[in-house]
């Protein structure tokens, strides 16, 4: 993953230096903050290199337009054939988000088919936009007629917000046409009609997850899996070991003894993966538990033995030995997080929550 900011009508190169620090860990392999000549914007991008390692360092610049983004365009070598090789710069597959932009084609982003998140600016405009499923963050902040965008909260802590809000999954905002969504989420029967033939549905599953994630192994470095021994990530893994040329790595992680990590074993040996194993203790996790942000026990897998472990790394941070409840939890994290924080009112009131399927945000 790679992590952005961008200023709009905000001349304030320290800022944007100071809110990439703040997201820095999404992207190692380098930190670079610009100022855009005759754009109204500062921007600043913290790059993880999967594709154009060599020269696809951002914002990237096509003429007065510039860019910011993070994700992955899966078709971006169609695209480029499409929209003329000697245009590009890098590459980059970002930089065909950049060129889709220029061409003025009618639903230019609904060409993209990746996971993303990006803002693009021009003299006059500034565009923002995220991939079908959210899969990419991406949230906004006014200040006064200025805006400020980032791939996460944290960017914007201590800045004295009162509000940031979450671009909606296939959500756009333009600084001329305000917000739309660009991506609708089809409809389909959630079961069968009883007369139906299941087979030509899970045939065509099959082909459809076989596609996905062909697009997922792209890139110019080493792709791996995570792998818990369940039924989702054995199908992923398994097709990805099909996918490529050489020996895939799988990961899993857990406490000693836990199912999880029997069972990717047996999985691992199955499908041939080279599978490094991380084994966790309480301690461990009452260690990391400040730096991140938890929300319920619902997203710990029983499997893995976290659930366990979690409970067992509550009572070490409050210092009592019975089971820590929902109420005493609660606090916990919440107190965790005024420690990390400059304004943590600001991180609870933005922050995603959980709904009856899924984060909000």
């Amino acid at each position: 993953m790679c992590g952005f900011v961008c200023l709009w009508k905000i001349e304030e190169p320290a800022l944007a230096q100071r809110m990439i620090e703040r997201i820095a860990h999404r992207g190692p392999d380098g930190v670079r903050v610009s100022r855009v000549p005759n754009v109204p914007a500062v921007m600043a991008h913290c790059r993880l290199s999967i594709i154009g390692i060599k020269d696809g360092t951002q914002p990237i610049y096509q003429g007065e337009n510039v860019l910011v983004a993070n994700g992955e365009i899966y078709n971006y070598a169609d695209l480029r054939a499409i929209l003329g090789e000697s245009a590009f710069k890098t590459r980059s597959d970002s930089e065909t988000v950049l060129h889709l932009f220029r061409s003025e084609a009618l639903r230019w982003i609904a060409r993209l088919d990746g996971m993303f998140a990006f803002v693009l600016a021009t003299p006059d405009r500034i565009i923002a936009a995220r991939d079908p499923l959210g899969i990419k963050p991406l949230y906004m902040a006014r200040i006064g007629e200025c805006l400020a965008f980032a791939s996460e909260l944290k960017a914007f802590d201590g800045l004295g917000l009162k509000k940031v809000e979450a671009i909606a999954p296939g959500g756009l905002f333009d600084s001329i046409e305000g917000f739309r969504n660009w991506y609708r989420m089809p409809q389909g029967a959630a079961e069968l009609d009883g007369t139906a033939d299941p087979e030509p549905i899970w045939r065509e599953l099959r082909l459809v997850l076989e596609e996905a994630v062909s697009k997922w192994m792209l890139a110019e470095v080493e792709v791996g899996s995570f792998l818990s021994g369940g039924l989702d990530s054995s199908i992923i893994a398994a097709l990805a070991a099909q996918a490529t040329d050489r020996s895939l790595k799988t990961f899993a992680v857990g406490a000693a003894g836990s199912p999880d990590l029997k069972t990717a074993r047996a999985v691992s040996a199955h499908i041939g993966s080279d599978h490094p194993e991380l084994v966790f203790t309480a301690k461990d996790l009452a260690e990391v538990l400040p730096r991140v942000i938890w929300r319920k026990k619902v997203q710990f897998d029983e499997g893995s033995g976290t659930v366990a472990a979690l409970d067992e790394a509550l009572s070490l941070l409050s210092g009592v030995t019975s089971p820590v409840d929902r109420c005493s939890e609660r606090a916990i994290y919440e107190r965790l997080l005024r420690d990390l924080y400059e304004d943590p009112d600001l991180i609870f009131e933005c922050a995603g929550m959980w709904t009856a399927a899924r984060v909000s945000a």
